[in-house]
């Protein structure tokens, strides 16, 4: 979970967030959402090409590992 508290567009709300188990489930659900819309976006690209991945600009590859890592970084157990 962040630090900050944003809205489910990621405009800050409040910079230290109080986390309430409701909000907490509706930040994890939207999370899940947008990690489904991006698989699915991905996974049609991929059929669309062919079933080869076109992803080949190191940039593009690291970017994406660092972005993984801090979704990762920020997950919050229950």
């Amino acid at each position: 979970m962040p630090k900050e508290q944003c809205n489910l567009i990621g405009s800050i709300l409040a910079k230290k967030a109080n986390w309430i188990n409701e909000k907490i489930i509706i930040w994890l659900d939207n999370r899940e959402r947008k990690e489904k819309k991006e698989y699915n976006r991905l996974e049609s690209e991929f059929v669309k090409n062919r079933n080869k991945y076109t992803e080949n600009i190191y940039q593009e590859i690291w970017a994406r590992v660092i972005e993984e890592i801090s979704r990762k970084s920020e997950q919050y157990i229950l």
